[in-house]
């Protein structure tokens, strides 16, 4: 292993230090609930990290971080990562990217369902157990809207932790972005065994 590559161990770690720090900062947008389940999942991703089974993963590797290839034949398409990260980790760590990403599907249906559907999908494809992508992704989501939250991103970044409003429903006048929805449904749908 390359010396100096942080560990999934070590990316956990900071998950929960984020999360912490930032659900305080940017007042409390979601419940205590959410967050502790958050860095449960956390502490197990930590807890579950194995030197010996570790692969190099690419951290973030997000559609717009990994370009087609313009050099190779469209057929199959390639891709070259950009702007990654790098660590050694669990495989479920970098499939958690696509459980964070394709949000407004996850928003405008059933959370929790879509979310086990997308996990599922993920281990047949891959063969990776369900519970470490279940988790990471969690995680994922969670830090991100925070994130979001922190730089003030628009409204529509903001998903990972707000649904976008039902027919018929408005935010209050001078109340702050509802939190609820993905995270808090996930949390709810994420019984045994993945709590």
């Amino acid at each position: 292993a390359p010396a100096g590559l942080p560990s999934g161990a070590d990316e956990a770690r900071w998950f929960s230090e984020f999360i912490a720090a930032t659900w305080e900062e940017v007042n409390r947008p979601c419940s205590r609930r959410v967050v502790d389940q958050a860095l449960a999942f956390a502490e197990t991703r930590e807890a579950a990290f194995d030197p010996e089974a570790a692969v190099l993963v690419l951290g973030d590797d997000h559609s717009a971080n990994a370009p087609q290839d313009p050099g190779h034949p469209p057929s199959p398409p390639r891709f070259k990562p950009a702007d990654s990260e790098g660590l050694l980790a669990e495989p479920a760590y970098d499939l958690a990217i696509p459980m964070r990403e394709w949000n407004r599907e996850l928003l405008d249906g059933d959370a929790a369902r879509l979310g086990r559907e997308r996990y599922g999908h993920l281990s047949r494809l891959t063969g990776v157990d369900p519970r470490g992508i279940w988790k990471w992704g969690f995680v994922e989501r969670m830090s991100t809207g925070l994130l979001a939250l922190q730089v003030d991103a628009d409204p529509s970044e903001r998903g990972m932790l707000t649904p976008s409003p039902r027919p018929g429903r408005r935010r209050e006048p001078g109340r702050g972005w509802p939190i609820e929805a993905p995270v808090r449904s996930w949390s709810r749908g994420s019984s045994a065994p993945f709590a």
